[in-house]
């Protein structure tokens, strides 16, 4: 059975999928979205969402071009039905929704952080932050870990390896934080061709989205570059000076840097394995200095990816919606 041709603002809705769950008999607002349609209630949707309190309350310009379905009055959405339908569920039936421990699919997470944050429901934009810990961070600058050993987030299922989906939605929705936590794990472990071309992931690429993939690159050159050898070659220039650039310190050094730059983890700390080769003093001085380092280049990371400080990203998640 097809639709009728609209007359006098009535439609007959087709029985051939169009009509998704849920559909609620005794709705009295129908949602179309995608070609699909929903029915359901007015004061469900306001309950959760001002904007859809707003949009429900604001007056039709023209009586008569409203559009209805078995009298239910049709408001157009210009979202993924997929999406729309998740969120509908969860508000609906609280079964839909997961326990504490229970990990989200990454489709629910997205869906409830783009549409939770457009239209303002908190509810479900702050279920699905809370799966996205920033906690993480500090856990990576004192942690070596890699790709292989370490799993940003453990409560998040269906996730693509390197978390660019995760990093994509992140930045959709204004969650710097964790969009600096993703980068910076990309960075450091990440092979560079799939942060520019993306990789397959589940018969499909995976890609990160221009801005996520300009921040990458940023992080790498600062953190691989200059600033990183800073790390190592600065208190290495206080050792010369030290011992007047005759240095007996100079194979500790070298084991330290050899050792540095093969575990490729910038906020790896001080390992008891650099000490090897080093005067007492220097040791001392160099451990300090390297520290001061780290400290800094830890401090600038957010600048560095192209956000704010760290103060910064914090206050903004903190304001959720």
């Amino acid at each position: 059975m097809t639709s009728s041709s609209p007359k006098n603002g009535v439609v007959d809705l087709p029985q051939d999928g169009t009509r998704l769950d849920p559909w609620k008999e005794d709705g009295n607002i129908v949602l179309a979205v995608e070609g699909k349609h929903f029915r359901v209630h007015r004061s469900v949707l306001s309950s959760y969402s001002e904007i859809f309190n707003d949009m429900f309350a604001c007056p039709h310009s023209n009586e008569a071009e409203k559009e209805f379905i078995e009298g239910c009055p049709v408001v157009h959405l210009y979202d993924s039905a997929a999406e729309i339908q998740i969120v509908l569920k969860a508000l609906y039936d609280r079964s839909y929704m997961f326990s504490h421990d229970e990990p989200m699919p990454f489709h629910v997470l997205a869906a409830f952080l783009r549409l939770g944050k457009k239209y303002a429901i908190r509810q479900l934009f702050e279920e699905a932050k809370s799966r996205l810990p920033t906690s993480q961070l500090t856990l990576l600058y004192a942690s070596t870990m890699s790709s292989h050993d370490y799993n940003l987030f453990p409560r998040v299922s269906e996730n693509d390896l390197w978390n660019f989906r995760i990093m994509n939605v992140a930045r959709e929705v204004g969650l710097l934080a964790i969009v600096t936590l993703t980068a910076l794990f990309c960075c450091i472990s990440c092979p560079v061709s799939y942060i520019v071309d993306g990789y397959e992931c589940e018969g499909s690429i995976c890609s990160l989205s221009a801005p996520n993939q300009r921040s990458c690159i940023l992080g790498l050159a600062e953190l691989m570059g200059g600033r990183l050898t800073q790390c190592l070659t600065a208190p290495a220039r206080l050792c010369n000076r030290r011992h007047d650039y005759s240095n007996p310190c100079i194979v500790g050094l070298h084991t330290a840097w050899v050792s540095f730059r093969n575990h490729g983890k910038p906020f790896i700390g001080w390992m008891s394995d650099w000490d090897r080769g080093l005067c007492a003093v220097c040791r001392a001085d160099l451990s300090k200095v390297y520290g001061e380092q780290r400290a800094a280049l830890w401090t600038q990371l957010p600048v560095t990816l192209g956000f704010g400080s760290w103060d910064e990203l914090r206050k903004v998640e903190a304001e959720g919606l």
